[in-house]
């Protein structure tokens, strides 16, 4: 079948991978895999609902572990490594995990998905993308919008209100609320961080499939003028460059970039490419 946004045939949720790269990977666990009677899934996968719920100590335990690896590739000691800089870039790496699959098959197919996070499932794993899973049927969130890679006002701005409902509001915001509510990190870094990941998509799946990078970068900058939750979070100051207005606090990292130590140079080299931090 020919993708609405034009760039050859829409992929399966199990194709993502190999057409995009491993950050859109997205394995489907049949229903024999899971365990009888509670339907537990197969060994060593996890709810991406346990993410949202502090009670499990899901989101704490990844955080923890970003922060030992953070303090290791810094070569500092780990209560050195700020609690805030390890809980967003813990939660940077899950949603950027999340979005990406997602924002693929709503630029190939026209369909945002409609995810649900007990349906979601993940593998705790650092050192690059972890798996990710459905364990149910995919639905769209809405019909299919015809001409998705088309340049335009109206098709990314019905695909970015799709994407809100599909997949902001079910799963990241349950996430970034739980977060905000237990950790030192705002919500404005943390929405910054999902517009991010959004962006950081839409660049790999234009470098991937340049006829698609259109609609990517259309859904990116509509998201983020929207009136969803990226409203305000960042923009596209360019066709295809994307600028947030908050920072992932990871520059905090490189003891020569604050404290007043750092020369302009150092300082640059430790921000994001997108970081607000950057100067004309």
């Amino acid at each position: 079948m020919r993708g609405a946004a034009g760039g050859g045939d829409s992929p399966a949720p199990s194709d993502l991978g190999a057409r995009f790269g491993p950050y859109f990977a997205l394995d489907v666990l049949t229903p024999s895999l899971f365990s009888p009677p509670a339907g537990q899934p197969p060994a060593g996968w996890l709810a991406v609902a346990d993410l949202c719920d502090p009670r499990t100590g899901a989101f704490a335990r990844r955080a923890g572990a970003v922060r030992a690896a953070l303090a290791a590739g810094s070569g500092l000691a780990a209560d050195a490594v700020d609690e805030r800089v390890a809980v967003s870039v813990a939660q940077l790496g899950v949603c950027a995990r999340l979005v990406a699959p997602a924002l693929a098959l709503t630029v190939t197919t026209g369909h945002p998905p409609r995810l649900r996070p007990e349906l979601l499932y993940w593998r705790d794993k650092l050192g690059g993308p972890f798996p990710l899973a459905l364990g149910g049927p995919l639905a769209p969130a809405g019909a299919a919008v015809p001409g998705a890679a088309v340049p335009g006002a109206a098709v990314p701005g019905r695909l970015a209100r799709g994407f809100v409902d599909g997949v902001l509001l079910p799963v990241v915001a349950p996430l970034v609320s739980a977060i905000e509510r237990h950790h030192p990190v705002s919500s404005k870094i943390l929405w910054g961080n999902v517009a991010s990941g959004v962006a950081g998509a839409a660049k790999m799946i234009g470098l991937a499939e340049p006829a698609l990078a259109a609609g990517a970068w259309g859904v990116a900058g509509a998201l983020c003028a929207g009136d969803g939750p990226l409203r305000g979070a960042g923009g596209l100051i360019a066709p295809a460059r994307f600028r947030r207005r908050s920072c992932c606090l990871i520059y905090r990292l490189d003891p020569r970039a604050h404290g007043g130590r750092a020369s302009r140079t150092a300082y640059r080299n430790a921000l994001c490419e997108d970081c607000v931090l950057h100067r004309p």
